[in-house]
Parts: structure tokens; C-alpha cells; sequence
């Protein structure tokens, strides 16, 4: 009966912690309740009496911050792999018991040295818990398409956030796990835990006041300003099946004058973004039946930047030696190619299939799109522009939440974070807002600008310290023109990268370690 009472309340508590875990996230965005998931996760470890418990409540906590945030998999995989509804159901049944690995790894490890982490001075355990939590987040984000941390929710608080620039999103994690434990330990140790709490809240406010003096640090920054527009067409899903690989010419022409049309609403801008594949076509066009009309299309985008005076940066695919890309492609102001992006980070299922060298049949499920070849790297356009270079950070698509790829961006010598997206695929404002928060993360990690032109949304300007500037509203045409300041600011973490996280690592593994020592053998019950 004592059992079963344990792992009712460890089920209680798991239920809770992963609910708290995804209404941090969009689009409930309630980030303060970010610190009460630690205290909710360390009740349900403290009733796990064996590995079946820890699978059975680990399980539960996936499948409901899978439920919770990402339920948007099941559209995707009707819109990606073409799957009938009950057959993405079944896809993110799958994917929901293995959506949050962090959980697994946390209750695991947690449950198996629980009685040696209590054995520990409370203050020694304040900074553990946390300490534990952030490594294995860290080390599972390689195993996520959408690597989400927790961290991620504080861009809310432009204040916290601004201690990404030192340490990413590891650090920002850390800061309402170690809140989370303070009121964790003053439960289970009374008034000897008092300290925790205390000092936890000093940490914490001291990065609150580091970041507020940053904001008027960067708030009054100033520097050479680029004038950009953005384009968010808006959904036509009525016109996709005509437009994938460019079969309908009416279906064409209708897309690519409605694009002109926004453009001519964007006025006196030194550059103008569409989104991805917003030219659903070869540029410049292949030599094929189809040549004439795509090099008409091709013509008027030509054509268009001359008498606008007015560089524009679209999104299309681009052949080469057989090979295709997801590209970036500039035309300057002359009516010129200026040079492309080739996306390097490309989406599994949608733009390259695992395995297509052994199992050719699978390219099946590419026959929309075709097996996309990645392009060279993280490395800015430079843009001659009235012959002073413009150094693009261009990425595409889901790039822009990828921490170390946008920080070799930056390192690179990217000025700007241009982002081209077409989050339409997902079919969910959940996942658009999602990906927004996500990006917004890994341009305050950076000190960069990020301008973000999505098809259907979310199109954004967002500041280097994480302001959103101006958004189109979701699922409906816009144009927003604001000027971008070009920043060449090094901050902590694109100096270090992921040295917070792998500094947790380096002590997680060697307290662990030492529990297996003779000093650390011994557990106080």
C-alpha cells in the first residue's frame, strides 16, 4: 500500500511538472511558472522505488509536453509525409514517448543517486539539482529536431534574457531550477534550508540587474543602419499542389505578381525579403521546356529591382551539377545576381530522407520536394552594397534556432541574421510561435539583429537584446519596413560557446563520480 501511495503521488507530481513545463512555452508563454517545474520533478523522484517507476513516470511526463506543446507533429506529418490522419496519430503517439529524452535521463539519474544528493550540504545540493538538469537538457537537445530548452521561455523577461549572451540557453535554464530547488529544499529541510532560498533569489537578481543595464546599454546603441522590408505572403494552400515544382503556369503567375504587388508597398528600402521558396522555381532557370517561362519569371524579379533600385533577397531552389539546394538568392539594386545561401541544416523527412542511399524506394517520400543537397556552412553573404559590404548572416528555415550554427554565423562575420521561412508545412500557429521564440533566443546569444521573413508568419524585426520591433499577424499578407542596425558587438557566449554547459557537465560527471568513491559511498537516510 506504502508503494502505491508513493507512486500515485509520483504520478501527481510528474502529471504536474510536465504541465508546468509546457505552459512556459506558446502559447500559454506563462515562463514564471518555469520555477515550480524543478520542486514538481524532485516530489516525483523522491517516490520512485525502482527502474519501472522511472520509466513509467518519465513516459507519462514526455507524452504530456508532447501533448501539451507539440501536438502540431500530427499536422506536420500529413503535410510533410503525406500520411493519413490515423497514421500521424500513430507517428506522434511514437514521437510522444520520446519527446522530452531530458526527462528520462533526469528521473534516471536523479532516482538512482537521490539518497547520496540528499546526503549533501543543502547549498551544495541548490546548485546540483539544477546543475544536473541543464547538462542533460544540453546533451538531449542533439537528439531534437526542435531543440527546446527551457531557458528559452525567459526571452519573456527581456531582463533574465539578456544572460543568454553569456552563457546561452543553458544559463537562463539554470536560473528558475536553482529558484525551483531553493523552495524544493525549504520544504523537505525547514528553516536550515533558509539560505537556499536566499541565496538563489540574490542570483537571480543579479543577473535581473545585469540585464536591465544592458537593455539601456544597447537601447542607446548606435552604428550603420540597413533599411530592409519583409514580405509575409500569407497561406494559399489552395495553390500549393500547382506550384510544387513549378507545373501550373497561372498558379505561377498569380504567386509571383501577388509578391510584386506587397513589394511595391515597401517604400525607400536598401533591401527587400521574401520568404522560403517564396520563387517555387530553379533561379536562374534550368535549360528545359520549361526554360521560357521560368526565365520570364526570372525577368520580371530582374526587372522589378531595377526600376525599384531596391536589392531583393528570395527565397528558391538553385541546381547545380544535378544536385539541388534550398537557396537564398540576392539581386542587387542593378538588377544583378549578388551571389546565394545554400541551406545547410535540412529538415529530415521533408528535405532528405535517412537512409535514401540504402532504401532508394524512400525518395517516395520526397517526391514532392526531391532529396535537397546541403549547401556549404554557416558563412555570410557579403553584399557589395554602393560599395560598402554588407555582411547577410542568411539561414534558412529551422537554421535559425540551431545555437551553434547561427553562432558560427556570427563568428563569421554575419552582421545581420536574415531568417527565410515557410513555417506553412506545420499547419499550427503553435509551432510558427514556437520557432519565433526560439530564433529570438539565438539572437540574443549572439548580439545580432534578426529580420524574419516567414510565408505565413511569424515575419519579425527583433533587436539584438530580443525585442520584437514589428510582427505580421499570423496567416495574413503584410509588409513591415524598419531600419536594422548592422552589429559587430562579441558577446560572452559568441566568444566561449557552450562553456556554461559544458562547465555543468564537467561537474555533474565528476560529483557522480565520486559517489562511487569510498568518501562518497556512504548515503545519510
Amino acid at each position: 500500500m506504502s508503494r502505491f501511495k508513493n507512486l500515485s503521488s509520483g504520478k501527481l507530481w510528474s502529471v504536474v511538472g510536465a504541465v508546468l513545463y509546457f505552459l512556459c512555452f506558446p502559447p500559454f508563454n506563462l515562463y514564471f511558472v518555469s520555477i515550480f517545474v524543478m520542486p514538481a520533478f524532485l516530489f516525483s523522484i523522491e517516490s520512485m522505488r525502482s527502474k519501472r517507476d522511472v520509466i513509467k513516470l518519465s513516459m507519462m511526463a514526455s507524452a504530456l509536453i508532447a501533448i501539451g506543446g507539440f501536438h502540431w507533429i500530427i499536422n506536420a506529418a500529413q503535410s510533410i509525409l503525406h500520411l493519413q490522419l490515423w497514421a500521424s496519430v500513430c507517428v506522434f503517439a511514437l514521437f510522444s514517448l520520446f519527446a522530452a529524452p531530458q526527462v528520462y535521463l533526469f528521473f534516471g539519474l536523479g532516482s538512482r543517486y537521490f539518497q547520496k544528493i540528499r546526503a549533501l550540504p543543502v547549498l551544495l545540493q541548490l546548485f546540483f539539482w539544477p546543475t544536473l538538469y541543464v547538462s542533460i537538457e544540453f546533451l538531449s537537445r542533439e537528439l531534437k529536431i526542435f531543440p527546446e530548452q527551457l531557458g528559452a521561455t525567459l526571452v519573456n523577461n527581456l531582463q533574465l534574457a539578456q544572460a543568454a549572451s553569456l552563457g546561452g540557453a543553458s544559463l537562463l535554464s539554470f536560473l528558475p531550477l536553482m529558484i525551483g530547488t531553493s523552495i524544493y529544499l525549504l520544504h523537505r529541510n525547514g528553516k536550515r534550508a533558509l539560505s537556499t532560498l536566499a541565496l538563489s533569489l540574490i542570483f537571480v537578481s543579479g543577473f535581473y540587474f545585469w540585464g536591465s543595464a544592458e537593455l539601456d546599454r544597447l537601447k542607446n546603441q548606435t552604428g550603420k543602419l540597413l533599411r530592409v522590408g519583409l514580405i509575409q505572403h500569407g497561406p494559399r494552400r489552395e495553390l500549393v499542389p500547382a506550384l510544387l515544382r513549378g507545373s501550373d503556369p497561372e498558379a505561377l503567375d498569380l504567386l509571383i505578381r501577388q509578391y510584386l504587388e506587397l513589394s511595391k508597398l515597401a517604400k525607400k528600402v536598401d533591401l527587400l525579403v521574401w520568404p522560403e521558396t517564396a520563387y517555387p522555381m530553379t533561379f536562374p532557370a534550368r535549360a528545359s521546356v520549361e526554360g521560357n517561362r521560368q526565365n520570364y519569371y526570372a525577368n520580371l524579379l530582374f526587372e522589378f529591382t531595377r526600376n525599384s533600385k531596391t536589392a531583393l533577397l528570395f527565397g528558391a531552389y538553385e541546381l547545380q551539377s544535378k544536385q539541388q539546394f534550398n537557396s537564398g538568392i540576392l539581386i542587387d539594386a542593378e538588377g544583378g545576381a549578388a551571389g546565394s545561401y545554400r541551406k545547410n541544416l535540412l529538415l529530415i523527412f521533408g528535405e532528405r530522407m535517412p537512409f535514401l542511399d540504402w532504401f532508394p524506394s524512400l525518395n517516395f517520400f520526397l517526391n514532392e520536394f526531391g532529396a535537397f543537397t546541403p549547401g556549404e556552412g554557416p558563412h555570410p553573404l557579403r553584399w557589395n552594397k554602393n560599395f560598402d559590404p554588407v555582411l547577410l548572416g542568411i539561414n534558412i528555415c529551422y537554421e535559425d534556432i540551431m545555437p551553434q550554427y547561427m553562432r558560427l554565423l556570427a563568428a563569421n562575420g554575419a552582421e545581420i541574421f536574415v531568417n527565410l521561412s515557410n513555417d506553412d508545412w506545420s499547419r499550427s500557429s503553435i509551432e510558427q510561435r514556437q520557432h519565433l521564440q526560439l530564433a529570438i533566443l539565438t539572437a540574443i546569444e549572439n548580439r545580432r539583429p534578426l529580420v524574419r521573413a516567414t510565408k505565413t508568419g511569424v515575419s519579425a524585426f527583433v533587436t539584438p537584446y530580443g525585442e520584437i520591433l514589428a510582427q505580421v499577424t499570423l496567416n495574413q499578407p503584410g509588409v513591415l519596413v524598419r531600419d536594422v542596425i548592422r552589429s559587430n558587438e562579441t558577446s560572452l557566449y559568441l566568444k566561449v560557446g557552450e562553456l556554461f554547459s559544458w562547465a555543468a557537465i564537467a561537474l555533474t560527471v565528476s560529483l557522480l563520480v565520486f559517489f562511487h568513491t569510498p568518501w562518497g559511498g556512504a548515503s545519510k537516510q
